[in-house]
């Protein structure tokens, strides 16, 4: 069964309560996760207390979707000792016997393929059986699935019988164009208290694969056209607008996203996956003791009241790598003297290898120190085939600030353009380099001549041959 959201006049939300002698046994039911104390005989077991995922909870539609925890998550025989299974039929009278039972009132009837290699997401599809097996019947949103593969993929989690755990490893979910928002905490997967702490959580070895667009006949993965077709995460000043922490996060791929508007201004920190986050870090994708691979994005307009606007990856096991992807426009600070690594922060023995990516007009609010690219305590970065150009500081007269770092860091940069910081944090704008890879240092500072600068110029000698 569900028993959900039932609150007292105060709006205080209750699930079971019981005085003395009471006695409740449950079983492969979904309760909040508040169910005050009581005495008596007692049995419970198999007890999720997950967002059920109601289909339209605010208009008193209490069916779950296809992606919520109930569905094949009853017990069969414990219906069968109540009712005849085989003939009965839930509320509308669809069969119950679809697989092992639901739990609730409604039994969905074309429940997820565990054993499917893909998952098919589209904010826009129009009909559909909603089971995601294709983009005709596909999932409208990423959030829902991506409750679904965490749940089921949380190996640590005693709520999660380990006959209902799914390995999902190697799995894509595929998602159209569209724009997406997180709507379940990374801490418990219920929609958290504010909205702001909702964020995007990354499984284990799965990879999430945007901008397609069906409609336009764009299914396979060379087709796709990120400029025309893009698939957005996009934040309204979310704290962490993507998370991969600890082993639950390890092996996942991020490819083919916009990734804008997380904003880590402060707070509480929060525990995800065995790992405590910082609030002032990590605004656009906070990463803290997983490895990952992110391919493909935009990461742009992230905000951080101190480290990793864009991206914040923590500890040694903290391991990213990015290709083909374009950082911009990324602010931290939130005041004068504040902030560092506007683009990426490596912290704590943390890695990252940037190839073939572009790193430009991010701003921190500092200074001296904390560029784009910013790297501490044993961090590592290593840059190839890259361009770093044109990230600052907010002073009245800004200052280049592209790569730094503290004591310790370390950059290996071959084939890249940078330019050279104009108040370094370190040696003759290279900033700190006095780790392993010291002196690994190959780079031009030759402007890189985007494509609007190139077109400035272009009019400059028009002018400048009309005027002869």
């Amino acid at each position: 069964s569900i028993i959900w959201n039932n609150t007292r006049n105060s709006g205080t939300i209750t699930a079971l309560t019981g005085g003395s002698q009471s006695d409740f046994r449950v079983s492969h039911s979904i309760l909040n996760d508040n169910t005050e104390n009581f005495s008596g005989d007692q049995y419970a077991s198999n007890i999720w207390h997950y967002e059920p995922q109601f289909v339209d909870y605010n208009n008193n539609d209490f069916r779950i979707k296809s992606t919520g925890v109930g569905v094949n998550g009853g017990n069969s025989a414990l219906y069968s000792t109540h009712g005849t299974l085989v003939t009965n039929v839930d509320y509308y009278g669809n069969n119950r016997t679809e697989g092992t039972i639901d739990i609730g009132a409604f039994e969905h009837q074309t429940p997820i393929n565990r054993a499917a290699a893909y998952l098919y997401v589209d904010k826009n599809v129009a009909g559909g059986n909603g089971s995601g097996d294709s983009f005709v019947n596909a999932i409208k949103e990423l959030s829902d699935v991506m409750q679904y593969t965490n749940i089921r993929t949380l190996n640590s989690s005693s709520s999660v019988p380990s006959t209902y755990r799914d390995n999902f490893n190697g799995v894509s979910i595929y998602v159209a164009k569209g724009e997406y928002t997180p709507h379940y905490s990374p801490n418990n997967f219920n929609h958290a208290s504010s909205a702001d702490l909702n964020s995007f959580l990354l499984s284990k070895n799965v990879q999430i694969i945007g901008s397609f667009a069906p409609k336009d006949g764009i299914e396979n993965y060379n087709d796709r056209n990120l400029k025309n077709h893009n698939s957005v995460l996009k934040g309204n000043n979310h704290k962490h607008l993507v998370i991969a922490a600890g082993g639950n996060s390890s092996g996942a791929v991020l490819d083919g996203f916009y990734v804008t508007g997380g904003n880590a201004s402060s707070g509480s920190n929060i525990d995800v996956n065995g790992e405590s986050l910082n609030a002032s870090f990590g605004g656009g994708i906070m990463v803290q003791g997983a490895e990952i691979s992110l391919k493909n994005l935009v990461v742009r307009g992230n905000k951080a009241k101190d480290r990793g606007a864009g991206i914040y990856v923590e500890k040694s096991n903290g391991k990213i790598k990015i290709s083909n992807s374009v950082i911009d426009h990324n602010i931290a600070g939130t005041s004068n003297d504040q902030g560092e690594g506007s683009g990426i922060y490596l912290n704590n023995g943390s890695q990252a290898i940037v190839v073939n990516t572009t790193v430009t007009q991010n701003i921190t609010n500092r200074t001296s120190g904390g560029g784009a690219l910013h790297v501490k305590d044993h961090g590592k970065f290593k840059i190839y085939n890259s361009i770093v150009w044109d990230n600052r500081n907010a002073d009245a007269t800004p200052k280049l600030l592209n790569l730094t770092g503290g004591d310790d860091s370390d950059f290996e940069v071959y084939n890249t353009i940078v330019n050279a910081n104009s108040n370094p944090d370190g040696i003759s704008g290279d900033g700190h380099n006095d780790g392993e890879n010291s002196g690994k240092i190959n780079f031009t500072t030759h402007n890189p001549m985007f494509v609007l600068q190139l077109m400035l110029i272009c009019i400059k000698m028009l002018d400048w041959q009309v005027e002869k």
